[in-house]
Order: C-alpha cells, then structure tokens, then sequence
C-alpha cells in the first residue's frame, strides 16, 4: 500500500481519535507527555495563539526521549508541548507559525513517511467516480484523468462491494479520488468527456477489540478485551442480557441504533457535506433534542400494535356464511352507554382487510338485510345476520326488503368509509349495484305480467 492511500484511509480516524481523547479530564502532566520549560510570557501564552500540529504514523511513533532529540537534531523550535494521543499520533503545540511550517516541511519526516497536519486543515479531500471499468489498475485510473485547476489529483483507489453469491468482497467499478488540499471539482475528464465527481462519506470504522468507534483494532490504544454483548472484559459470552460498552444501553456494541453510532454516521455525514475535518464537524453538530433511538423504538413498538389489532380487531362488513336468525337474534335496540362505549376498543381497519372483504361472494339475502350503521355513526361490529324465508309465497316481504332505498343506502355506506381508496370504492359500488340487479331479477322474474303470460299460454297448448 502506498503512503496516499494510507493516509486516505486514516485520515478522517486520526482526527476523531484525538477528538476522543480531549474529552477526557485534562492532567497537568503524565507520561504521555512533557512541557518545555520557558520565560513566563510563554507560560501564559493563552490558548487560541498555540499552533496544533499532528503527527501521525503508519507505525508506532517514538518515545519521548528519541522524539525530542529528533526534534533538536531537526532544529525545531519553539515547541511548548507534546502529547502522545496514541502509540500512532502524537500532538505538538507551537507558539510560532514558522516553527510550525518548518515541521511540516521537514525533509526527514517525509523520509520517514509521517504525516504532518495542522489542526483544522484539510491536506486531502475526496471524491468518487462510477463506472469505471474493473480491469484498469489505480495507476492507469490517475494517468487517464485530468482535472482542471486549482485541482490537484493525487491518487485513485477502487472501492470494494460485497458478493452477492458467496462471502466476502470484490472490486467495485467505484473508484475513490484523492485531491491535494481542501478544493474538489466538479467534474475531471477522460479522454476529453467529463465525468462527474460524488463526495465520498467515510464508512463508521469501530473496533473489534474494544468497541470504541473512529479505529480498528491493528491501532487499537487499549490491551483489554471487552464483550460486546455484556461490556466485560472478555471476549465473548452467552449473555442474552446485552450492555453497550458505547452509550451503556441495553443493546450489543454492534447495533446499528446505539445513539454513539447515530451521532457517528450523522458526524461524517457533516464532514462530507461540507468537506472539513472530524474536529470541525463536531463542532458545528447539533445533538437531537429528542432520543433518536427512544422515538424509534417508540415507533416501532406502536406500528407493531397496529398491525397487530387490525389482524384481530377488523369488523364484518359482509358476512358469506348462513347464520340462523334463531340462533343469533337482530338485536332491536342500537342504543349504547356510555360505559358500554368506553369499554369497547377501538377497532382499526385497514385497506387491505376492507378490500379482500369486498371481493368474497355476497349472499343474496344477506347483502341488503345490514342493520349496521357507517363508521361516523357508531363505533360497534357491523353484523349481517341472515334471515331464511320459511317460503316462496312470501313475494310481497322480498320485495319490500330489495327496494332502490336500500340500495341507496347501502352506497351511501361504501362511499363515506374511511381508510379505502377511491378505485376501491369504485369496485365495490360497481359490485353492489350489479348484485342488485340480479337479485331483483331472480325474486321478481316470475312476478313479471307479460312472462306469466307466457307460461300460461305454454301450458295450455300443452294441454
């Protein structure tokens, strides 16, 4: 791997880690760090004049001893402080701008290959490009692309997607493009076509050995092994009962709704918006007033009960089975009280139930015979007992019962209910009037003058 695409990679976890660190309690002094000693107008020199510098390596930095003379056999001066941040990363304070562009610029630094940045300072920024064709090398990928000024392309490096047949990664036709300073264009050229450039987000990076995120475990500052199941120290367990080594909730370090993680993502989200270091997008973040992880949870919870009593709790429109009138009486009276009311629950109906309900078959009688009432009159099970005719002379009682009233009414019904689309409304008012009409014909047909002439005329010429 080469020093670009190392330090492509690190950048952005280089800067959260010492994020990280300065949010502990501060100590006047420690092993990880020495303060030179001066005249007393640098030891009040106040803190927005220091000058912050990292430094930061692929390997493991040198200790204070060798990195003091270090910095003695380089001539770098004016040095009021040295923190070790990590094994990987230590910070320099400075009092003078010199001295500090003289670090950054010191040939035996860059011999080493360490990287030099000033606090808030972008070296680098990044930008992806699609379809690139996967047998091109990242060497060949930079070769074949120009960009226009201020613009400065310093390398490429492919992206990797998972397999979708078996485990593990492949390349991508994703390429990620690293260019010198804070600037990234819009588009760069290929052979003359112009092709767009995307910002790139850094993915959440979190360790596997202590759960923290913004580092892995090959830079991992701490030699304890933590669970993320139960947050102890060891490597795994049988625990249902989960901790959060991160936010302390009752869920695994690896949940993707752990607060920490949120604030993570939205983080890097900020930093490739506005293309600025960790440090500054943590200070431009606005926490949530409300616990993201609480309203979801909430959310879910009651999305689940929903469906839930709209599964039991949806009421009988049309009713296709043949109920005995004896056995279920029609009660006469569709006053109710108002504990009566109160106890009942509220009954949740969804589109998908009305529909389907619309769609079964409809019996004949029982289809225009609903003493239900609409959903803005009552909040009681619509019913449909059926009732059996003890015979065919009762003509003039079917009649009564299939008038237009009731069909009217019954439209009425299926136009003002609430929760069903307009196309479906459609169908089933289509449906019913058909329904109607055959019904009226089948228990009228021979009731009709000009057929009853008929048949008796065929039966006395029959006869």
């Amino acid at each position: 791997m080469s020093i670009i695409e190392y330090l492509s990679d690190n950048e952005m976890l280089e800067e959260q880690g010492d994020v990280e660190k300065t949010q502990k309690r501060m100590r006047e002094e420690s092993e990880s760090e020495w303060t030179t000693v001066g005249q007393s107008k640098e030891k009040k020199l106040k803190e927005n004049e220091k000058i912050e510098v990292y430094i930061s390596s692929k390997e493991k930095l040198p200790k204070q001893f060798t990195l003091a003379k270090i910095f003695k056999d380089q001539n770098i001066t004016d040095i009021i402080r040295v923190k070790y941040l990590n094994p990987f990363k230590v910070r320099v304070d400075l009092i003078s701008e010199i001295s500090a562009q003289n670090l950054k610029e010191c040939q035996y630094f860059k011999d080493k290959n360490w990287r030099i940045q000033k606090a808030l300072e972008r070296n680098f920024s990044y930008g992806t490009i699609r379809d690139v064709d996967l047998d091109l090398t990242n060497e060949k990928i930079v070769e074949k692309i120009r960009c226009d000024q201020p613009a400065q392309l310093i390398s490429a490096y492919r992206l990797s997607r998972r397999n979708l047949t078996e485990p593990g990664w492949i390349p991508s036709e994703t390429v990620r493009l690293c260019f010198k300073g804070s600037f990234i264009p819009s588009y760069v050229y290929v052979e003359e076509l112009r092709v767009k450039v995307e910002s790139y987000e850094f993915p959440v990076t979190q360790c596997s050995r202590c759960w923290k995120f913004g580092h892995r475990k090959v830079r991992c500052p701490s030699l304890k092994i933590v669970c993320p199941k139960c947050a102890k120290n060891h490597e795994n367990c049988e625990n249902t009962t989960f901790k959060c080594v991160n936010c302390l909730g009752n869920h695994m370090a690896l949940s993707k709704v752990c607060p920490k993680f949120l604030k993570e993502k939205k983080l890097r989200s900020l930093m490739s918006e506005f293309n600025c270091t960790y440090r500054k997008a943590l200070e431009v973040y606005v926490p949530p007033e409300i616990n993201d992880l609480e309203e979801e949870r909430k959310g879910n919870e009651k999305k689940n009960e929903v469906e839930e009593r709209s599964e039991e709790e949806v009421p009988i429109i049309f009713q296709t089975e043949n109920l005995n009138s004896q056995d279920y009486p029609v009660q006469n009276s569709n006053t109710s009280t108002y504990a009566g009311v109160t106890k009942k629950k509220k009954l949740i109906k969804t589109s998908k139930q009305i529909k389907k309900q619309y769609s079964e078959n409809i019996h004949p009688q029982c289809a225009f015979n609903n003493n239900a009432q609409s959903d803005n009159e009552n909040m009681e099970d619509n019913h449909c007992y059926e009732k059996k005719s003890p015979t065919r002379n009762s003509n003039d009682h079917r009649a009564k019962d299939f008038n237009i009233g009731e069909l009217l009414r019954r439209l009425k019904e299926i136009i003002f209910l609430r929760g069903v689309t307009v196309r479906s409304k459609v169908v089933a008012v289509f449906k019913c009037c058909i329904e109607w009409i055959i019904i009226t014909v089948v228990e009228n047909v021979s009731e009709w003058p000009i057929l009853k002439l008929l048949l008796d005329y065929l039966q006395y010429e029959n006869d």
